[in-house]
C-alpha cells in the first residue's frame, strides 16, 4: 500500500472508481476553502469540456447536472493533495462516493448507482464490483492509519490550483474575477457534518412531498 516516498497509492485501474478518502481526513477542501476560487474553476472547466461527465461522457442537459469531484493523493504523512478536479454527472459522483449515497438515499437507489458503476466499467460482475468496494474500504483504513487515525486532518497541498489560490488572495479588495456567487457546489465532496446533515434534511421533505403526489422521482442534482 506505501509506493517509494512512504505515501499511500491509490492504484486507478477503473475508469469509474470509489473514492478511498476517508470521511472528514480532508478539513478543507478547495470547494470550501475557497469558494470564489471553487467557482471560477468550475466555470473555466465548464467552457473547456463543456457539461460533459469527463467518465461515462453522458451529456447533461444543464450545466448544474454536471459535479466537480476533487480527487486527493496521500504522497507522504505530512500533507494531502489535491491532484486534480473531474467534472462528473451525478451517477458517477454518487458512485465515487457510494457509502456515502447509502447513507442518504437508501439501498434501492445504491443498486442503480451499482449498476451504472459496473456498466461503465466494462459490466463488471457483481465479484468484481464487491471486490472493489472491499479494496476501496481497505485502502480507506489504510490511509487513516497512515496519518495518525480518526480525527486526523493533515494539511492540504492544493497542488495545480495554488496559483489560482495565489492570485485570489492577492487581490484588492473589491476587485472580482468574474466569478458569479449564485454558481457555487452545493454537494459535499469531502463531506463536513453540518452539510450532511442539513442536506438529509432536504432528502426527508423532498422524499415527503412526493409521496403526498403523483410526480415521479427526479434525482436532486446537488453537488
Amino acid at each position: 500500500m506505501k509506493n517509494r516516498s512512504g505515501g499511500v497509492e491509490v492504484k486507478e485501474d477503473r475508469l469509474l472508481e470509489f473514492d478511498p478518502t476517508p470521511a472528514g481526513l480532508i478539513a478543507h477542501p478547495l470547494s470550501k476553502a475557497y469558494k470564489s476560487v471553487w467557482a471560477s474553476l468550475r466555470k473555466a472547466l465548464l467552457k473547456e469540456h463543456g457539461a460533459v461527465c469527463q467518465v461515462c461522457k453522458h451529456v447533461a442537459e444543464a450545466q448544474r447536472h454536471i459535479h466537480c469531484h476533487e480527487v486527493y493523493a496521500f504522497p507522504n504523512d505530512k500533507a494531502v493533495r489535491l491532484e486534480r478536479v473531474v467534472l462528473l454527472c451525478w451517477r458517477c459522483h454518487d458512485a465515487t462516493h457510494l457509502e456515502r449515497t447509502r447513507r442518504q438515499c437508501g439501498e434501492k437507489y445504491v443498486q442503480e448507482i451499482a449498476a451504472h458503476y459496473r456498466a461503465v466499467d466494462g459490466g463488471l460482475s457483481q465479484k468484481a464490483f464487491e471486490q472493489d468496494l472491499q479494496k476501496t474500504f481497505r485502502r480507506m483504513q489504510a490511509i487513516r492509519k497512515f496519518y495518525g487515525g480518526p480525527g486526523a486532518t493533515p494539511p492540504i497541498d492544493y497542488g495545480p490550483y495554488q496559483g489560482r489560490i495565489n492570485k485570489f488572495m492577492a487581490r484588492k479588495p473589491g476587485e472580482t474575477e468574474g466569478e458569479d456567487e449564485n454558481d457555487f457546489e452545493i454537494f459535499p465532496d469531502h463531506e463536513f457534518p453540518d452539510d450532511i446533515a442539513m442536506w438529509r434534511d432536504c432528502f426527508r421533505q423532498l422524499a415527503k412531498a412526493l409521496m403526498t403526489s403523483s410526480t415521479s422521482l427526479v434525482h436532486l442534482a446537488i453537488d
